[in-house]
C-alpha cells in the first residue's frame, strides 16, 4: 500500500469523513500514522487524603450524601452532587447538566435510587481545590460492589 494515497481511496472512508479528516490536517495515509493524541491522561487509584490539586485520579469510596438541585443563577442548569468518602477523608463531586430532561422528576427519582447512601462507587476525574475543600467537577461515577471493605 502506498502511504501517499489520499484517504478517500481507503475502503470505509466516505467523502464527508475525508473532508473532516482534512480539517485536522490528515490528507494521506502517512498522516494517519503520525497523528498522535494531544494528551494522554493516566488515572491512578488514590486515597482521598493523598490526592493533589490538578491530579487525575480514581477514588474508591462510599456515597455519604447525594443531592440534585437547580442552579439559582442559571435557569435550566441542574447540578447533581455527591459527597464520597473513604477511610482517609471525603471529597465533593459535582456534575452539571444543561438540558430540560435533567429537570424531570423521572430522571431525578432514577438517580436517587442508583446513588443511595452507603453505595460503593468509583469516582474518576481531575481534583480541584475550592473554598469547601477538594472537589471533582464532571466526574465519571460508576457504582460497584466490593467484597472487601473500603
Amino acid at each position: 500500500m502506498d502511504l501517499t494515497c489520499t484517504l478517500q481511496h481507503l475502503s470505509g472512508i466516505t467523502v464527508s469523513e475525508a473532508r473532516k479528516l482534512a480539517k485536522l490536517g490528515l490528507r494521506i495515509i502517512a498522516d494517519l500514522l503520525y497523528y498522535f493524541p494531544r494528551e494522554h491522561l493516566a488515572f491512578k487509584r488514590s486515597r482521598i487524603a493523598e490526592t493533589k490539586t490538578g491530579e487525575c485520579v480514581t477514588i474508591a469510596g462510599k456515597i455519604i450524601n447525594h443531592s440534585i438541585f437547580n442552579c439559582r443563577t442559571k435557569p435550566g442548569l441542574t447540578l447533581q452532587k455527591w459527597i464520597v468518602c473513604d477511610r482517609t477523608g471525603k471529597i465533593a463531586c459535582t456534575q452539571f447538566y444543561n438540558h430540560s430532561y435533567y429537570q424531570s422528576q423521572l430522571w431525578r427519582s432514577q438517580q436517587a435510587k442508583i446513588y443511595q447512601r452507603g453505595v460503593a462507587v468509583l469516582v474518576t476525574g481531575k481534583v480541584k481545590q475550592d473554598s469547601y475543600g477538594k472537589t471533582i467537577n464532571n466526574p465519571t461515577i460508576k457504582v460497584v460492589s466490593f467484597k472487601d471493605s473500603l
